[in-house]
């Protein structure tokens, strides 16, 4: 086997049918490790960054993709550090369920050999930061085995914890898993959105109507969380653009779900959902403040849910973002994780003291004299979090 790196858009643009191929056969797969996902986010948040894509190849046959960038931040600012991280991240995006693609007959072979060329071939990094990772995972495994033998000092944390619904048979099936008051709550929403505001319910998937429901949801998107201090999506031209793109191109593969809700003639929220291997993962949502009192939501997420089970999906994913309503309706939780391995040197000493042990000393000092405040601190190694409505 040979270990290639891909660090040009050139070659990135190159491999595509090889990407797709070995996504298509890999077990451990999500959309956020597609080609499509991937080389776009390339295209709008890349500049004055390195791509570092790992390829492993067999007789000409892609076997193994590690898909990385090289970030560079700068700390305390004077100092500039390269930080190794999974394309996708580090930008305003946070996609969920990462890590290498891997062609199931010989992932056992190509996980050292990914490892190995990351950490022996690839000087230019201080720390590695991946994230959103399966803690139990061989890649994980292999990457702790190999940094400990290294002495390389690594840490580890979770990244999301995240809700999802392992869909029943039937919509009746799942109404019957919730308490009678909750059930009776979401066929009273829906009945008084249908009888009292000609509600009407629809789901959008093809190319050549994505862009208007697009448009639509940023719209509802700004008009519920203006004003909102903490910022929200669909704010920089990077996002907007990205999801543009993405959106198309996902569309024409069948992977894209807008779930639609009208009320009075009007659509009053909407839902960016993928579909990827049978599973629905919850993107991002927009909704009209006017219409709050009818809980367009409640409804929403419920019409969705009954369309994901009749579509033949068997789970209905959240995503990231520790939200009630997201633990209302997914019962079921699962965790991803960060690892992240410092090389010696000052600039990976000072990213560590500032992304980690300062704010660690803060909380541990915040718990043993609360009456000093409680404003959040972030750090470099913060990534920004989606603004689910």
């Amino acid at each position: 086997m040979e270990v290639r790196v891909i660090n040009s858009a050139e070659q990135f643009l190159s491999i595509r049918a090889d990407w797709d191929a070995l996504l298509l056969s890999a077990e451990a797969a999500s959309v956020f490790m597609s080609w499509e996902w991937n080389h776009h986010w390339w295209k709008h948040y890349g500049r004055n960054q390195s791509l570092r894509i790992i390829t492993v190849w067999e007789d000409e046959q892609l076997k193994a993709v590690l898909p990385l960038y090289l970030q560079r931040t700068t700390i305390y600012g004077f100092r500039v550090l390269t930080s190794a991280r999974f394309i996708g991240t580090g930008g305003d995006t946070s996609p969920d369920y990462l890590g290498p693609i891997l062609e199931p007959t010989m992932a056992s072979q190509a996980i050292p050999l990914l490892v190995g060329y990351l950490l022996n071939n690839q000087p230019d990094w201080q720390v590695l930061r991946l994230s959103d990772l399966d803690r139990n995972s061989a890649f994980f495994a292999e990457l702790e085995q190999q940094c400990a033998a290294m002495h390389l000092p690594c840490t580890t944390a979770v990244s999301a914890r995240i809700a999802f619904v392992a869909l029943p048979p039937t919509w009746d099936d799942y109404l019957a898993t919730v308490h009678r008051d909750r059930r009776n709550t979401i066929r009273r929403t829906r009945r008084k959105v249908e009888s009292q505001h000609q509600g009407r319910f629809y789901v959008v998937s093809s190319e050549a109507e994505v862009d208007d429901i697009l448009a639509s949801l940023i719209a509802l998107h700004h008009r519920r969380w203006q004003g909102n201090p903490n910022g929200h999506a669909f704010s920089t031209p990077e996002y907007v653009g990205f999801h543009g793109d993405v959106v198309r191109a996902c569309a024409r593969r069948d992977w894209i779900r807008f779930y639609c809700l009208e009320a009075d003639g009007k659509r009053i929220a909407v839902f960016y959902c993928y579909r990827f291997r049978n599973q629905i993962f919850y993107f991002q949502a927009g909704f009209d403040p006017d219409y709050e009192r009818l809980r367009p939501g409640l409804v929403l997420i419920g019409h969705a849910l009954e369309h994901a089970i009749e579509e033949g999906n068997f789970i209905f994913d959240f995503l990231r973002g520790e939200h009630p309503y997201k633990t209302q309706w997914g019962k079921s939780r699962r965790e991803t994780h960060t690892m992240v391995a410092y090389r010696p040197g000052l600039r990976a000493m000072l990213y560590r003291l500032q992304s980690e042990q300062i704010p660690a000393m803060k909380l541990r000092l915040k718990s043993a004299f609360p009456f000093l405040g409680n404003k959040p601190h972030a750090t470099v190694g913060d990534v920004a979090d989606r603004q689910d409505a």
